[in-house]
């Protein structure tokens, strides 16, 4: 159960708050969404799937998806592959990061 939240949460809400935004017309939240809450939701998800490489992927690849897809068909701003892979870039780049940290051992 937990690694199903691992992977299903950051994607899911990724989602949430595209649904949110697309209720209200004049809303211009999608775009805070791009440039902050999005970045670090990938962030998030390189950060708590440290552990596995499988979880990783699998949330990435939700995430990506929760991404892509409703901005192209709600929003028809174009195609979100550039910002979706400077996103994974992110995830991965915590990803290693956290995993470098958690091999070193703690100071004596």
């Amino acid at each position: 159960m937990s690694n199903l939240l691992r992977i299903t949460l950051p994607g899911l809400a990724i989602f949430i708050f595209i649904l949110i935004d697309t209720m209200n017309p004049e809303s211009k939240n999608i775009i805070v969404g791009i440039y902050l809450f999005f970045p670090l939701v990938f962030i998030a998800q390189g950060i708590i799937s440290a552990s596995s490489k499988k979880i990783l992927i699998i949330g990435i690849l939700t995430s990506s998806l929760a991404v892509i897809l409703p901005i192209s068909y709600l929003y028809n701003m174009g195609t979100m592959l550039i910002p979706v892979i400077i996103y994974i870039l992110l995830g991965l780049l915590f990803f290693f990061i956290s995993r470098v940290n958690k091999g070193k051992s703690s100071l004596p």
